[in-house]
């Protein structure tokens, strides 16, 4: 069968690239393989190819069905397509708003001026559309994640709606009878051709916003600790010589706090492993909850800790320090930590490892004096 590129044809292909992406997304949200927002997606999709397959049948079956429900499932697509932009921003799905606007679009179905108007038809059907679109585009806009495909995505949606918006002053100054064959208008047929291409992009966008998201939380979860859920030693250590050198290049001093728990041996022994890990969760959280947001803290090894104090002198980590020790003690019972401190205003020349060093050997000398007190390491 020789294809021509007409009406037909481009709603006809069209609809096949529909249903190849839709049940491609679908494949792609099952649990094991991505984010659930993407079965959104695919429905969407897959509503779109049922609604350009009615499209395809105009003139062979009843109108009831080529306009009145292949509009409507266009236009419920796009309402999926936006719930599932909420769902992927972690915002309640609106299932009321995204079927408000196929229901609107088949109770004016009911109203004979407007249903013998193919100008009012396309305003209302574009209308809505274009809405969904461009409420979908506000949702990505709001998302404050650094997801590379955010932009690009942003953009095509809202060039789809900017298209879909322009029918209506082409509807307005070409007015097309009910009996008009939209298939044989070229603009129709532009249009028809333009979503083709919107959707195959969109697609892929929209699979690389979900893949991306995914690596971002895979290599977050790489550089947690699983049990305290901060910085892992590697993390730690890659992470504080970046912020270091970040400081010794604007001019600012830095801190390194060490702290390790006392007695924590006796803890597992008298109480329990399980009771060790609640302890060590426990200072974990009262360290982050004293420190600034742009300091950064880790567990360096068994029940060793460290902390790096951006913007901080000597004695603002001393301060800095005697709170941690004070707040652990109050809040855990029968727990105490012992710390080391040293600063860049200190050792200026020290890199990450040798103010580690130096802090450590502070730490054990809080250690021989007795234990649950702060030493720091003054310069030789």
């Amino acid at each position: 069968m020789q294809l021509s590129l007409d009406g037909p044809t481009i709603v006809f292909t069209t609809t096949m690239t529909l249903v190849t992406l839709g049940l491609m997304l679908i494949y792609n949200s099952t649990p094991r393989r991505g984010d659930p927002s993407v079965r959104f997606w695919g429905l969407a999709l897959l509503l779109g190819a049922m609604a350009s397959w009615g499209f395809h049948k105009r003139g062979e079956w009843a109108d009831i069905w080529t306009i009145d429900a292949a509009n409507a499932l266009v236009i419920f697509a796009y309402g999926l397509l936006w719930c599932g932009i909420r769902l992927f921003a972690n915002r309640r799905i609106l299932y009321g708003i995204a079927l408000a606007g196929p229901v609107l679009w088949l109770a004016a179905c009911q109203i004979a001026p407007f249903y013998d108007s193919a100008t009012a038809r396309i305003t209302l059907s574009s209308t809505l559309n274009a809405g969904y679109l461009i409420a979908a585009s506000w949702e990505l806009i709001r998302l404050r994640e650094a997801l590379s495909s955010k932009i690009p995505l942003v953009g095509f949606f809202l060039l789809h709606a900017a298209i879909t918006l322009a029918r209506l002053p082409a509807a307005a100054f070409r007015p097309l009878d009910a009996d008009t064959n939209l298939f044989h208008t070229p603009w129709v047929m532009a249009s028809a051709l333009e979503s083709s291409v919107f959707h195959i992009a969109s697609c892929f966008l929209l699979l690389s916003l979900a893949k991306e998201r995914s690596e971002h939380r895979l290599q977050r979860l790489a550089a947690l600790d699983s049990l305290t859920e901060i910085s892992n030693r590697r993390d730690f250590m890659g992470e504080a010589a970046r912020l270091l050198r970040k400081a010794r290049r604007a001019g600012k001093p830095c801190a390194v706090l060490m702290i390790d728990l006392d007695h924590f041996k006796k803890i597992n022994d008298e109480s329990g492993h399980q009771a060790g890990d609640e302890v060590l969760k426990s200072v974990a959280m009262v360290m982050k909850a004293n420190v600034k947001p742009t300091d950064l803290c880790g567990r360096i090894g068994g029940e060793e800790f460290a902390c790096l104090l951006m913007d901080c002198t000597l004695d603002e980590a001393l301060g800095v320090a005697e709170r941690l020790r004070g707040a652990v003690s109050d809040m855990i019972p029968r727990v105490t930590i012992s710390i080391g401190c040293a600063s860049t205003d200190h050792h200026p020349l020290a890199d990450l490892e040798i103010l580690i060093g130096v802090s450590d050997r502070a730490l054990y000398a809080s250690k021989n004096a007795g234990r649950n007190r702060v030493t720091a390491a003054l310069a030789a």
